[in-house]
């Protein structure tokens, strides 16, 4: 039998305590002693942290899903405390990515007229699939990389004006509750996404999300897959699911 019940999760719930970034807590145990845990942004996930933990004199950095590039929605990881680390716990992610550098930047050689961007590679690639014929489908987990792929193709559908030729469709049983949840993250988020807010009404206009920088206008929503299914447009559709 299960050693705890409902109410010893709704306890522990009621002491979970909201960091901001660069913000530390000072944490006292059982003989005194202080530990010291900061949270500092690593440009992954909106709010997701690297943490720094100080105690006894010594520094530990915790560092995972890093991502240290600018997106459209998200600032790059910000490494200002990490030079003082007593001890560094990290991945390997990107060594898995660096070992495909030559492939990739060999297939960006080939793409004229393009900058070397990655959001470009994949604008171009997801458009001369269409024009062609064909159809695109991009597996994603919708509350990190979802968000950031569905900018870069809602940005260049609204600047290529290809709302008219082709289709753009986001498939997640979560996507209307994970789409709520974000807008309302825009502090966690890349500044000009909160300039872009203030811009078009901040607070005064959250009701209508239709002018949000996450609106998201030229995607259609779907729940489930039986729903993209029964959708009749006979256009090229570019699908995230």
């Amino acid at each position: 039998s299960l050693k705890f019940n409902l109410q010893d999760i709704h306890q522990v719930f009621n002491e979970i305590r909201t960091l901001k970034f660069d913000q530390p807590l000072q944490i006292k145990n059982r003989q005194s002693k202080m530990t010291i845990v900061t949270a500092h942004r690593v440009g992954y996930t909106a709010g997701g942290a690297w943490w720094r933990i100080e105690s006894s004199g010594y520094a530990i950095s915790y560092c995972v899903d890093i991502n240290r590039r600018n997106e459209l929605h998200l600032q790059g990881a910000d490494f200002s405390s990490l030079s003082e680390t007593d001890i560094l716990i990290t991945d390997c992610e990107a060594m898995a990515r660096t070992s495909k550098k030559k492939n990739v930047l060999s297939e960006r050689n080939t793409l004229t007229k393009l900058t070397s961007s990655p959001r470009d590679i994949l604008v171009h690639r997801v458009v001369e699939t269409l024009r062609t014929g064909g159809n695109v489908l991009i597996p994603i987990e919708p509350t990190s990389r979802g968000i950031e792929i569905a900018l870069i193709l809602n940005n260049a559908w609204r600047k290529m004006k290809l709302s008219g030729a082709y289709s753009l469709i986001f498939c997640h049983s979560t996507i209307e509750r994970v789409l709520d949840i974000s807008r309302c993250q825009l502090e966690w988020m890349h500044h000009d996404m909160q300039r872009a807010f203030d811009r078009g009404g901040g607070k005064q206009h959250q009701i209508d999300s239709s002018w949000h920088p996450l609106a998201l206008e030229f995607f259609e929503f779907f729940t489930h897959v039986h729903e993209v299914i029964q959708n009749k447009t006979k256009q090229q559709k570019c699908i995230l699911a």
